[in-house]
C-alpha cells in the first residue's frame, strides 16, 4: 500500500500539492518549493481528527484506532477523487518537482517532525492574507 497519496490543484493556491498520510491521516500542503522560506510545505490537520478524544483535563489525547484513522483518511482520498475542483487530481510522485518528492520522503522519514516551527509564523501569514487552500479549509471546518 503506498503510504502518500498526493493532489495537485494546478496552481490555484500557494499550497499546490496536498499530501495525505494514509497510515496516520495526517494531511499536509506545500508549493513547488516546500523548502521556500516564503512559502513553505506545512501540516495542515489530520483526517481522523474529530475522532480524538480528550479525557480528563484536556492535554492527554486519546486516538482512535488505527481501523479509523485509516477509514477516514480513505473517505477523504475518494472525496478528493470524486471532486477534482477541491484539492485537485491524483497524480504520482514521480511526475512532481524534486523539492517536493525531497520533501515527501522527509514526511516519510520523520513525519510532522520534519516540520519545524518556524513554519508556524508563515502558516499564521497565509491565514490572515486568505491564501489558505481548500484542503486546509475543509479540515479546519470539519474540526
Amino acid at each position: 500500500m503506498k503510504t502518500f497519496i498526493i493532489f495537485d490543484n494546478g496552481c490555484n493556491t500557494l499550497d499546490r500539492y496536498t499530501i495525505i498520510n494514509q497510515e496516520t491521516g495526517d494531511v499536509f500542503g506545500c508549493s513547488e518549493n516546500p523548502d521556500s522560506p516564503k512559502n513553505p510545505g506545512r501540516f495542515i490537520g489530520n483526517c481522523a481528527a474529530r475522532h480524538i478524544v480528550l479525557p480528563g483535563a484536556g492535554w492527554r489525547q486519546k486516538l482512535p484506532p488505527k481501523r479509523i484513522i485509516r477509514q477516514e483518511a480513505e473517505s477523504y482520498i475518494n472525496n478528493a477523487r470524486l471532486d477534482p475542483d477541491w484539492i485537485g487530481r491524483e497524480v504520482p510522485l514521480g511526475i512532481l518537482p524534486d523539492g517536493v518528492r525531497r520533501w515527501v520522503a522527509q514526511l516519510a522519514s520523520r513525519g510532522r517532525a520534519a516540520l519545524d516551527s518556524a513554519h508556524l509564523s508563515q502558516d499564521l501569514a497565509n491565514a490572515t492574507n486568505g491564501s489558505i487552500s481548500p484542503a486546509s479549509a475543509a479540515l479546519t471546518a470539519a474540526k
